[in-house]
């Protein structure tokens, strides 16, 4: 009758929307708008996580370097045991930290943070900065451990996206903090095309250039501001 109508109606009311995607060059959908989680200690962005999804969010973003990615994964874990999502209606995003660009630790450390998000695939990994550094050195670093961008290490670091792609624990890699030159590098040392560059982009910082380059290469830009 007329009081079910009206349940439903305000059951649907109180839903999130659907999140708006964008499809990449791997045909894989992410989520417009997501929740960044740079400085975000453990229990906030537990709660921050449980909020966003609550919300309406689909899309979390996290990076090795932010130190977060256990507390995200048992927050996420959370959610899906509670039936706010399913796995598949999650856009999970990490980055490989610049420390762990050799070849020795880029793999391992791309499984190491599928582990720590209690996923069997993570959505987007990207490579965090076009330069590296020595393993294990803190950040900021010092002049000594700077190692600065070379090309041959970023295209490293990417075979190493390539193989965890292959693997199937990454679905979609891309980068972070590129110039339009530094892409173009990547890909003419033999590199795949990256899906995504997520760059400081706002009203103050429009980077045009950028953003037209990646159009005419079919990567889609991630702004943070």
């Amino acid at each position: 009758g007329n009081k079910d109508v009206t349940a439903e109606m305000a059951a649907a009311s109180a839903a999130p929307a659907p999140s708006k995607t964008v499809k990449l060059n791997t045909g894989y959908e992410m989520p417009l708008i997501g929740l960044g989680t740079w400085n975000s200690p453990a229990e906030e962005v537990k709660r921050a996580v449980d909020v966003a999804l609550r919300s309406g969010y689909r899309h979390i973003d996290t990076a090795q370097g932010y130190g977060n990615e256990e507390p995200i994964g048992e927050a996420l874990a959370a959610c899906i045991k509670a039936g706010v999502v399913t796995r598949d209606e999650v856009f999970v995003t990490t980055k490989l930290w610049v420390g762990n660009y050799a070849e020795e630790h880029a793999l391992p450390s791309v499984r190491e943070s599928v582990k720590k998000l209690g996923l069997e695939y993570v959505d987007l990994v990207l490579l965090h900065w076009p330069f590296r550094l020595e393993h294990g050195k803190p950040f900021p670093p010092a002049d000594e451990d700077k190692l600065g961008y070379k090309p041959e290490d970023v295209l490293t670091a990417w075979r190493a996206l390539e193989k965890a792609k292959e693997e199937g624990i990454v679905r979609s890699i891309g980068v972070s903090n590129f110039t339009a030159s530094k892409m173009a590098a990547l890909v003419a040392g033999g590199g795949s095309a990256p899906s995504v560059n997520q760059v400081e982009m706002h009203p103050c910082l429009a980077q045009q250039g950028l953003v037209d380059y990646c159009a005419a290469v079919g990567a889609v830009v991630t702004a943070y501001s």
